[in-house]
């Protein structure tokens, strides 16, 4: 019997996932690189830099991922059938639509509910939100998710289109896991109405209206690695001219190294685990077998040594440190925030809006280091020649 695993290539897997961007590029696809003229309530889960280029260089976001496009329709399939669902059993006001428009054009701002609930003739606004089993695990809701919500209620309250209908001064959030893992794949909150935070986003979004008419690039406010720039399609124009992180090295042979004979090596592959575990009384003789092997993992470009049930692994680990004398020239008068330059003070202070996180990554020094160590060796493990 023949198996062949085909690869994506094949008509079977493209065409499905040609129909997802087919879908994706009839309906938002058509808008995704026009420049934005302003906001949505759904901003807030942007930072102030992103939403600036999406005024100014929508252009430059990256490709969106055949990945990201099939999250965002299971995402969307799963957020129709509880809007049906809900809709079927009167759980929705049934006098208004779902994805309902709001405007609040003081801080030149739209958004759109997904739907109003009937809660004691009130309405009450509900947002459902599909999650992965990770966000699903959530104490609360995310911050942005609550400012969106309380952004819709202020936004509903001040509709001219409601004013014949009470607003409840509570909404509700309702998160559906995508891929179900939970014992309930359901967790809902009620969350109360809060004038003080809205302040907070109005004031936030009226002051970023003004940047972004005066063309003044707003300060990044998360570091590159962080899951916000991950996966913000605008990342790489965000960070374009900031030195990237150095990528591990291959591992390969090298001709100028000589090997040594394969009796000296079985003799050290044998010697270093027993030196290993002798390392503190022995460590002179162990650093010679130490480099013995080193010559010939580097010789070879080989990375196991396969020796009994362990396996000895050659690798290269990657170490950072901070360049102290760049962090002291450029946060100058902030450098009293830190006793000595350590990460966790540093990326505390970015949180904080306190340090610029491009100093962070230009402050980074990376080495990689030689290592060698024992693990446990697999059925299929061999040497390679």
């Amino acid at each position: 019997m023949q198996i062949e695993k085909l690869d994506k290539s094949h008509f079977l897997i493209k065409e499905l996932i040609d129909s997802y961007r087919e879908d994706w590029q009839r309906k938002q696809g058509q808008r995704d690189k026009e420049k934005r003229q302003r906001f949505y309530m759904s901003d807030v889960s942007k930072c102030d830099r992103e939403i600036y280029y999406l005024f100014h260089n929508p252009e430059k976001k990256r490709t969106i991922a055949d990945r990201t496009l099939i999250l965002f329709r299971n995402g969307d399939m799963q957020h129709e059938e509880a809007q049906f669902r809900l809709k079927k059993q009167k759980v929705v006001d049934n006098s208004r639509d779902l994805e309902f428009g709001l405007e609040d054009w003081e801080v030149q701002a739209t958004g759109r509910l997904d739907f109003f609930a009937q809660d004691n003739g009130n309405l009450t606004i509900t947002e459902v939100k599909a999650k992965n089993p990770y966000g699903f695990q959530n104490e609360e809701p995310e911050q942005w998710e609550i400012d969106q919500l309380l952004w819709y209620i202020f936004a509903a309250k001040k509709s001219k289109n409601l004013k014949q209908r009470k607003i409840n001064n509570y909404g509700y959030i309702l998160y559906i896991e995508g891929w179900p893992v939970s014992d309930f794949p359901f967790i809902s909150w009620k969350i109360q109405y809060d004038e003080k935070r809205i302040a907070e986003i109005r004031k936030r979004f009226k002051k970023l209206w003004k940047v972004i008419q005066e063309e003044k690039l707003p300060n990044r406010q998360f570091e590159r690695n962080s899951i916000k720039c991950q996966y913000c399609r605008l990342k790489e124009f965000c960070w374009q001219g900031v030195p990237e992180e150095p990528k591990k090295p291959e591992i390969k042979s090298d001709e100028t190294i000589e090997k040594p004979e394969q009796e000296l090596i079985d003799s050290a592959v044998n010697r270093y685990l027993k030196l290993k575990e002798e390392l503190k009384e022995k460590k002179e003789e162990f650093e010679q077998v130490y480099e013995i092997l080193l010559k010939y993992f580097k010789a070879t470009g080989n990375t196991e040594i396969p020796i009994g049930d362990k396996i000895l692994e050659y690798s290269l680990t990657k170490r950072m440190v901070l360049n102290n004398q760049y962090l002291l020239n450029k946060l100058k008068d902030k450098w009293h925030l830190f006793s000595k330059p350590q990460i966790k003070l540093l990326q505390q202070a970015i949180k904080d809006g306190n340090v610029d996180p491009e100093i962070f990554e230009r402050a980074k020094i990376f080495e990689f280091i030689d290592t060698i160590r024992i693990k446990k060796g697999g059925k299929n493990a061999n040497q390679k020649s």
